[in-house]
This record gives C-alpha cells, sequence and structure tokens, in this order.
C-alpha cells in the first residue's frame, strides 16, 4: 500500500510514530543490511514477545508487514499472525529457527533480503541481539500473547507542513464545508469559498502546539467528519475521542445605542461605525464592541446619508437641511459644508476620496471639491444630470473612478468620474431606494418594489435578479426532487406489486395441485398396504411389498412438494403483502411531498415583500438585502444564489452597510441599529470518550461517523487494527451510547453509513466485507463478500435498494438489496479507491491516482473532475446533487459544480490564526 493511503489509516499503536512515519513520507520501511547469520549469537534468554520481539518488528516491520499494509500477506503484529505465514507460506517453524525463512531472511542467508536497502527512514539494523532474542524466541516455540488493552499516549508535536485532508464533510443545504487539517478543523462557506470559522477546544490552547498553529479542535489528525441532517451539529473523529461542534443561531453582536438611525456608514479599516439619529446627531462607535467615541454636531433636520472617505479620517453628511457636512474624526470637528438648494439624500466619495458626490431632491449629482484648509467651503466642481427625479442613492468602486445612481425614476445610471459622463443606463423597473457597487466596480446592484438586481457594469446588462425567501425557493427545490422521488417509488412498488400479485396466482396453483395430489397418493398407500395384508405367497408377498414401497416413497415426496409449495406461497403472500404495504406508504408519500410543493410553491409569492436597502461585501462576494418584511438576507454577487438569513429586525429595515471584516449593520425605523455577525459562531457542546485517557469508551481512531436520517443517532467506526472492528452508536442528546453492535468486523471500520430510512447501517472494514446491521438491534442483517482487499468506503443509493462499496483492491462494487447480490465490479482503477458515494443514481469515486470520477452504475464513465494532486483521501456532496468537494494529500479543499465539471474553489490551508474579530467562533459549554 502506498505511503498516502498508511497516511489515512495511521493504524499505528503509538499516535506520535504514525505521525513520524507519516512524515517522512515512507513508501516501504528499508533499513539498511543485517549482518549475516552467523554472525548472530546465541541466548538462552527467555524472550517475550510482546515486550522484546515485538518492538524490533514496530522499527523495522511493520510498516509493511501490519494488518493495514501487508506486503505479501505476511503480518507481523502477533504469534498467531506470523505463525499463519503470508502469501509464499509459514515464515517460522516453531522450535527451528534454522528453517524459519523470517529470520533467514533478516540475516541475509536467503532472498528477500529484509529489511531492503536504501532505507528511507534512516533506520538501524537489527543489533546482533536483538537477532538473538528473534531466534530464541523462534526456537522457544514462538509462542506469546499481545494485550491489546490500550496504552498511555506519548504526544508530540507534528510535523511541519504535514496537513494532508482526511475527511470533509458538507451541510445538506450546500452552504458550509467542514475539512481537517492535522488536527485543525476549518469550516467554509461554499457558495463563496470564504473561510468562515477555525474551529478551536479552548482546553487545547495551553497545550505544546502540535500543528503549526497557534489552536486546535483536537490532538490527533481529524480522521472524520459529519454533519448532521439539519446542518447544525458538526462530528468531529481523532483518537479515542468524537467532539460535537453545534452551528448556534444568528444573532446580534451588539446594539449602537438606543435609539433608531437615519443613515448608518463604516470606516473602510474597521475602527468606526458611525449612525445618525433622530436629533440629528451624528455619533462614531468602536467597531469593536458599539461603544460610543464621540458625537459631530451641525446639522439642524434629518441626516440621510453619511460615508466615510477611503483614509478613514473624514466623515462626510447629506441632510434634509439642504447641506452637505464633511467632519475630521480626530477632532470631531467640522471640516467644510457646503449649503444647497435642495435636501440631500446620498453622499459618497469618488476619485480616492478628493472628490465628494452628492445628490437629491433636484435630480442632479454634484462633483464637490474638498478645500485645502479647515471651516472651507466645499467647491462645486461639476453637474451629472441625467436623471428626471429626485436621486435616491449613490455608490463608488473603491478607486472612486466608478458612479452609480439611483432614482426614483426608475433608472440607475453608470457614470464615468474621471470623465464626467455617464457610461450606461439602465431601467430597474420600480422607484430605486437603494444602489451598490463591488469594489473592483464590475458588478452593481439596485433595489425598488419587491426585487434587487445585479448588473454588469461592462455590459450594462441583468445577471441575476433577487426577490423573496431564498429558504422558501430552496425548499421548492427540495420538494421537487422529494415528489420526483416519490413518484419514482410509487412506479417502482406498483410494478413489484404486479409482479408479487403474479407470482401469489402461480403459487396458489402450484398449493392446489400438489394438495390435490396427496388424497390420490395416500389412496394409493392405503389400497397397498391392505392388498399386502390378503397376500399368503411369499412370491407375491414381495411383489407387493415392492409396490407399497413405491407407494410410499411417492406419497413421501409428494408431501415434501407439498411442503415447499407451502412455504413458497407462504413466502409469496408475505412478498404480497410486503408489496402492497410499501405501495401503500409510497402513494402516501408521493400525496404528502406534492402537498408540500403546492405549499412551498404557494409560499414563495408570499415572501415577495418590498426591499428597501441593500449593500454590497467589502470582498465583493455578497449582497445583503432588507425590507419590510424585517428580515436580512444575504446572497452571492456572482448569481444571485442565496446564502443566510437573519430575523428579528423589530421593524422594516431602512439601511443596511457592511463592515470591512463582513458583519452587517441594520437600521430599522423605530428601534437602534443592530450589529450582525455574518460568520457562524460554533459551540464544542459535548465530547465522547477522551483521547489521553486508557479508560475511553473508543478503543482507537474514530475513522467513520454518520448522523441517523433523524439527526437523534451518531454512530462512531473504527477499531483495533488487524484485531477487531468498533461500531458504536451514540445518543446525539446527551452523548449517551445506545447501543454497541458486537460483534461487527474482525479488523477496523473505515466507513459507515445509515440507510436511507435508518432502519441499517452499512459499515466497510480491513477484514474486507462490507456489513448491514439493523441498528435497533444491532443484528446483523446481510454480510457481503467479494472484496480482495480492505473494504474502505460505503454508500446507500437513495431509495434503499442498492449498495456501493470501494477498497484497496482498486474496485468499485456494487451490490442489490435486500438479497445482497454483487450486480457489478468496477476494476479499471489504478489505485486503492478511498471513497466512493451516490449522486443520484451515479457514483462519485475518488482514488490514490489523484482521480475523481462519476460513474454510471454500468461502469461508464459519465465525467472526470481534473486537478487534484496526490493521493485523495475524501469526497462529499450535497444533497441536491449539484456540488461535490474533496480533500486529499495536497491539503486542498476542492468545490466542483457536479453538472457541468466546473471547478469552483481550490482552497488551500490558510495563514496561521489572524485576530479578526469575525472569524467564527468556539466555546466550550
Amino acid at each position: 500500500m502506498s505511503q498516502t493511503r498508511r497516511a489515512l489509516f495511521f493504524t499505528f499503536q503509538n499516535p506520535s510514530i504514525a505521525a513520524a512515519i507519516l512524515a517522512i513520507g515512507i513508501a516501504l520501511l528499508a533499513i539498511p543490511n543485517l549482518p549475516a547469520a552467523e554472525t548472530t549469537p546465541a541466548t538462552t534468554k527467555k524472550a517475550d514477545f510482546e515486550s522484546e520481539i515485538l518492538p524490533i518488528f514496530k522499527r523495522n516491520c511493520l510498516a509493511c508487514h501490519d494488518g493495514i499494509d501487508a506486503e505479501a500477506d505476511l503480518v507481523l503484529e502477533t504469534p498467531k499472525t506470523i505463525l499463519k505465514g503470508g502469501e509464499n507460506g509459514p515464515v517460522v517453524v516453531p522450535h527451528h529457527s534454522e528453517k524459519s525463512s523470517l529470520l533467514k531472511n533478516a540475516a541475509k542467508e536467503s532472498k528477500p533480503f529484509m529489511p531492503p536497502k536504501n532505507n528511507k527512514v534512516g533506520a538501524e539494523a537489527l543489533k546482533p541481539e536483538e537477532l538473538a532474542l528473534l531466534k530464541a524466541w523462534i526456537d522457544q516455540g514462538a509462542i506469546g500473547t499481545v494485550n491489546a488493552k490500550p496504552k498511555p499516549v506519548e504526544w508530540r508535536p507534528l510535523p511541519p507542513g504535514l496537513h494532508p485532508i482526511l475527511a470533509v464533510t458538507v451541510t445538506p443545504d450546500g452552504q458550509f464545508a467542514a475539512c481537517g487539517r492535522a488536527n485543525q478543523i476549518f469550516v467554509y462557506h461554499v457558495p463563496t469559498g470564504q473561510l468562515v470559522a477555525r474551529l478551536v477546544d479552548p482546553k487545547l490552547t495551553d497545550k505544546p502546539n502540535r500543528s503549526g498553529y497557534q489552536s486546535s479542535a483536537q490532538r490527533d489528525f481529524v480522521q472524520s467528519l459529519a454533519f448532521s441532517p439539519d446542518g447544525r451539529t458538526l462530528a468531529s473523529g481523532e483518537y479515542r475521542m468524537v467532539k460535537l461542534w453545534q452551528r448556534e443561531p444568528n444573532a446580534p453582536q451588539f446594539n449602537l445605542g438606543n435609539d433608531p438611525a437615519t443613515a448608518v456608514a463604516t470606516s473602510a479599516d474597521g475602527k468606526w461605525l458611525a449612525t445618525a439619529g433622530k436629533d440629528n446627531v451624528i455619533r462614531i462607535w468602536d467597531s469593536s464592541n458599539g461603544k460610543p467615541v464621540k458625537e459631530l454636531l451641525g446639522h439642524s433636520a434629518a441626516i440621510n446619508s453619511l460615508a466615510f472617505s477611503p483614509d478613514n479620517a473624514k466623515l462626510a453628511s447629506g441632510s434634509v437641511d439642504k447641506s452637505v457636512r464633511v467632519f475630521d474624526i480626530i477632532s470631531g470637528k467640522e471640516f467644510s459644508h457646503a449649503d444647497t438648494m435642495t435636501e440631500i439624500s446620498a453622499v459618497t466619495w469618488v476619485l480616492g476620496g478628493k472628490q465628494l458626490a452628492t445628490g437629491g431632491g433636484d435630480n442632479v449629482i454634484r462633483l464637490w471639491e474638498l478645500p485645502a484648509q479647515t471651516d472651507g467651503v466645499l467647491k462645486p466642481l461639476k453637474d451629472l444630470t441625467g436623471h428626471t427625479q429626485p436621486v435616491t442613492s449613490l455608490a463608488a468602486s473603491a478607486d472612486g473612478k466608478q458612479l452609480v445612481s439611483g432614482s426614483r425614476d426608475g433608472s440607475i445610471r453608470h457614470w464615468a468620474v474621471e470623465q464626467n459622463k455617464q457610461a450606461r443606463q439602465m431601467d430597474h423597473g420600480a422607484p430605486v431606494t437603494a444602489v451598490a457597487i463591488t469594489p473592483n466596480g464590475k458588478t452593481f446592484a439596485s433595489t425598488g418594489g419587491n426585487v434587487a438586481k445585479l448588473w454588469s457594469a461592462e455590459r450594462g446588462q441583468m445577471t441575476g435578479e433577487i426577490k423573496g425567501d431564498h429558504v422558501a425557493r430552496a425548499k421548492i427545490g427540495q420538494s421537487e426532487r422529494a415528489s420526483v422521488f416519490a413518484k419514482s417509488e410509487v412506479a417502482y412498488w406498483k410494478t413489484t406489486l404486479e409482479t408479487a400479485m403474479k407470482a401469489k396466482t402461480v403459487k396458489a396453483d402450484a398449493l392446489k395441485k400438489a394438495t390435490d395430489a396427496i388424497a390420490p397418493a395416500e389412496k394409493a398407500v392405503n389400497e397397498k398396504r391392505d392388498a399386502l395384508a390378503k397376500v399368503t405367497d411369499d412370491k407375491a408377498r414381495a411383489a407387493e411389498e415392492d409396490a407399497l414401497k413405491k407407494a410410499t416413497t411417492t406419497k413421501t415426496s409428494v408431501d415434501k412438494i407439498l411442503k415447499d409449495v407451502q412455504l413458497s406461497s407462504k413466502l409469496a403472500d408475505q412478498a404480497l403483502a410486503d408489496a402492497k404495504a410499501a405501495s401503500e406508504k409510497a402513494a402516501v408519500t408521493q400525496q404528502k411531498t406534492d402537498d408540500d410543493l403546492a405549499a412551498a410553491k404557494k409560499a414563495l409569492p408570499a415572501s415577495e415583500s418590498p426591499i428597501r436597502a441593500l449593500a454590497i461585501s467589502t470582498d465583493g462576494l455578497i449582497i445583503a438585502t432588507a425590507g419590510d418584511d424585517q428580515i436580512i438576507r444575504t446572497w452571492s454577487v456572482e448569481n444571485g444564489v442565496g446564502f443566510d438569513t437573519f430575523a428579528n429586525q423589530s421593524g422594516p429595515v431602512q439601511v443596511l452597510a457592511f463592515t470591512s471584516d463582513g458583519r452587517i449593520i441594520a437600521s430599522t425605523k423605530d428601534k437602534a441599529p443592530l450589529v450582525w455577525r455574518t460568520k457562524p459562531t460554533w459551540t464544542l457542546t459535548r465530547s465522547i470518550g477522551n483521547s489521553s485517557d486508557l479508560n475511553s469508551p473508543l478503543v482507537n481512531r474514530v475513522l467513520a461517523l454518520d448522523f441517523s436520517p433523524d439527526g437523534q443517532l451518531l454512530a462512531t467506526g473504527g477499531g483495533v487494527p488487524s484485531r477487531s472492528g468498533e461500531l458504536k452508536i451514540w445518543r446525539v442528546s446527551d452523548g449517551s451510547l445506545v447501543r454497541e453492535v458486537k460483534p461487527s468486523h474482525s479488523d477496523t471500520i473505515f466507513s459507515l453509513a445509515f440507510s436511507p430510512d435508518g432502519r441499517a447501517i452499512a459499515s466497510a472494514s480491513g477484514d474486507k466485507f462490507v456489513k448491514i446491521f439493523n441498528p435497533d438491534s444491532g443484528k446483523l442483517i446481510k454480510s457481503l463478500s467479494g472484496h480482495t482487499h480492505y473494504a474502505l468506503g460505503v454508500s446507500w443509493r437513495a431509495d434503499g435498494r442498492a449498495l456501493a462499496s470501494c477498497g484497496a483492491d482498486k474496485a468499485v462494487k456494487l451490490w442489490s438489496l435486500p438479497g445482497g447480490e454483487q450486480t457489478k465490479s468496477i476494476e479499471d482503477f489504478k489505485k486503492e479507491v478511498t471513497s466512493v458515494r451516490y449522486v443520484g443514481d451515479q457514483i462519485l469515486t475518488a482514488s490514490g491516482e489523484a482521480r475523481m470520477r462519476l460513474l454510471k452504475e454500468d461502469g461508464g464513465n459519465v465525467k472526470d473532475f481534473s486537478g487534484s494532486k496526490g493521493f485523495i483521501f475524501t469526497t462529499a456532496a450535497t444533497t441536491d446533487e449539484q456540488t461535490i468537494l474533496s480533500g486529499g494529500q495536497d491539503s486542498v479543499l476542492r468545490i466542483w459544480n457536479t453538472t457541468t465539471g466546473k471547478s469552483l474553489f481550490n482552497l488551500d490551508p490558510p495563514p496561521a490564526e489572524s485576530a479578526s474579530n469575525n472569524v467564527g467562533q468556539t466555546v466550550v459549554k
């Protein structure tokens, strides 16, 4: 097995040894040549296997001959596996070291010489006394035991730069993905590719740095990850431990004072927030904690608009009092002002802060030049005309060379500021209440009425339309998929029921024939018995006895046929009853999904209320909208796809603004502005087991996790390599053990998957078996054999009637259920297949050949997803089947569009933690 596969499974008993070996990148454990056999000294010392022989093998042999990577099928972990030998037969003959190839190969008496040349890890050759111990152990009978009891763990720093992604998962709605790198967990916003949280266990912040990062989510490598069905809980698996992280509901960070605001603004450096109160006072707030800093006075009427200068030194304001004013932030004094003939509705800075643009009730946009000194008057430079009704809003690109304006006349106008001319005009279709532009000036947005629109600055064409509740729209998509699936299930069970009814008819006919044959057979036996009783002649008696024997044999045969037909008829009755029940259930489900779809379609138009405000994030990726329904919604600037919602605004939202770190400020008519975190907050709510506790209920690394469909149960898979598999089911609400499936496997469990209905759980193990258990009873339902090497992955088809598995035998196998027949073996892989999952009725696979493929069930290739480098360990897919993800040896999280195969994001490992106050937070309860 390759070095990267060994990196994935970390099957060495000591975590620190595993990490050290992985860091070096061992492929074959090569050790310098041993001395010749004749130099091996003799010893009469009693050799203990576990304390003396096994450590020798761990240092020099187990990298290639352990239960996970058994070269030549030889496992040197226990006396039992050693005596079993490998593909070339026994390697040890008890009491006869001279006949044992294990010692002869090590002593270079016979080939292949062990260990091989070109040692890549700096391991030393066996010392003469070690060879003597090995010889003595064989001559003493090659006996011994291995105590599988967990041993204390000596944690050591992980090698620098060692951050493979061994696990990745995605929320069902496709909003968030989590991946593990070393002992770190990173959470990304899938639609934008932005890192939104780095999970931290505060209990580990004072521990020695093990990964090159300042803090850690776990002690050990992140071996497994799983999101709950509602996407609110993330489970992570490591050595002897599982952690449950909870995503907290969106909530405001703080209020800005107690009074409503008519305008808000944020500084580019992220230090300041500004609000305009109904008392006509401008207040500056500390962005980090919402505490007031100073007040700016000067306006005599309501302030409609605020804008910080690009250098964060000044604040411009426009008011109903028909004035525009510029304040110095440090001194809090007015720097300059200008009086106009009309109220000012909008202000913004242009040309890098060299000029100021204002718009108002006279339909004109004016450009102003700042005076050279304080208390000067703004100098009017140029009037930009074109709007036929009052200008309601203005927005400028980061360099201030592009200006966008919105008006009650329903138009959006794009201005080239340096040329003092209009570049293009677009029609929003309703009076415009707000506009925004991305920092790079490539996209701008407008809102008015019940809709917000996205526009290409280059082409002047609409690129997206935003309206209603994207959660309601997503519900329609979900309901449509459920309805289509329900219809397919109805059709399937209709056909199955028809087949069962035909089979029942056939069995009924056969039962009648078998029953009708009983009476004649019994009559024939009775007649022959009576005839035999009347015969006195010996010769005639022999003939009658023979006839009776034949009649009895016929009767026995008829009885057997009847019993067989009765059994098959009973099975046919049961199959028919099951088909009827399933068909009726499918019909009920279809009706429910149809009703849900109708309700979802009805709810969408009802959610289309007026949008009053919008803002674009400083990275240009997200647009926020809000209005009369008192809910802030975020969307993709690129395509208008919905992201998140922030409810409970306590009134219609009038103004929105993004801070430089991605938070949102929302101002309503009657309540104080709220500052919202937009990146998720994760709480470490519970741990199962303990990575350093010898009595942990988890005996080794947790390599597999899966939530039940209802989210109430969590299954964990792992075990002691080459000794036992461990499958346990836990209650999510309190972390209590519900059931241990025992026995499950004879080797480590690498993958788990609940069936779609939650009535079964499938497991894939190093013992080469795929097994299906009843999670309620723990009983084995079906054992599927066919893999010739470790079974590494398992996945259910949505209908629960098919299973896909993959393994180190470079194959994907498909199984039909409930019978368990293998229907297909896809074997055109060059390296281990590490991950398999159904995506609809197609199969997503990943392998050690740095290749991700989407396959048909007949093995035909649908699509390749290129770009991966090195071993791919893990994949994930959204429930709508539109997005897939992968991670592997190169530590890059890759995200693709499933339909087009287009790469959406290649997310490299982030640098060490920053001090950003908007990175997702974690706490321990």
